[in-house]
């Protein structure tokens, strides 16, 4: 009857909080992460604010904050960022599919080996990943050491950096181009892909995303209860 299905519910609510509390005693005698450190857990990722017998609570980027059950915590991949400093970026380029492409790969290396905050070793790359519709794909990496700068500012200012570069050595960047053509008409001739405007973008190096996130979370950690603090070596 209707006491039955009380105690159902009743039962699988507490399998949850029970499942929870047990997660989070993994969690702090196993220490994937700390306050502070960001991590990926699943498809979230930010900074580790606290840790309580229900949830991990995270910080994203952009300032919301994800609170993930234990439960889920203890059976997803943790990916953790802090734990080892230096941190690889990556991004993508399109250039001209007549352009040289060992050229391009060499001017986009010099730009981000001369990124501020990008480290020498491991050493930047670049490599040709695919032909795209209308354009030839590379993809440039380099590393941050986090201790030192914002991963996220320096990403930016390094696929900034490689833009300018490359427009400097008279390589494209095409836009995608699309052709309409109506039943009648002659096809109007090919027009070059204007190239987007010049910006100046060096005003990211004074963003600070993750800084700001990991003050933020540093308050968080100090309100609240917090297993990790508990638990923290003597």
């Amino acid at each position: 009857g209707q006491a039955g299905v009380a105690g159902l519910a009743i039962g699988f609510a507490l399998k949850d909080t029970v499942a929870n509390y047990i997660a989070s005693t993994l969690l702090t005698l196993r220490r994937p992460f700390e306050a502070n450190d960001i991590v990926r857990i699943g498809d979230q990722e930010g900074t580790v604010a606290r840790l309580t017998p229900r949830s991990t609570i995270l910080i994203t980027t952009d300032g919301n904050h994800v609170s993930v059950p234990n439960g889920t915590v203890i059976q997803s991949v943790i990916v953790n960022f802090t734990r080892r400093p230096q941190r690889r970026f990556s991004f993508e380029v399109g250039i001209g599919a007549a352009d040289d492409a060992g050229k391009a790969c060499r001017v986009t290396r010099d730009a981000i080996v001369a990124t501020q905050g990008v480290i020498a070793d491991p050493a930047p790359a670049c490599i040709v990943k695919a032909f795209g519709n209308y354009n030839l794909i590379l993809e440039a990496s380099g590393w941050v050491d986090q201790r030192a700068s914002s991963f996220l500012s320096v990403r930016g200012l390094a696929i900034a950096a490689v833009r300018d570069a490359l427009l400097a050595q008279g390589i494209d960047l095409p836009d995608p181009i699309v052709q309409v053509r109506q039943l009648g008409e002659a096809a109007p001739a090919e027009a070059a892909a204007p190239k987007t405007a010049r910006t100046d973008l060096q005003d990211m190096a004074e963003q600070q995303p993750e800084s700001e996130a990991a003050e933020q979370a540093a308050r968080e950690a100090e309100e609240g209860e917090n297993l990790m603090k508990k638990a923290a070596p003597e």
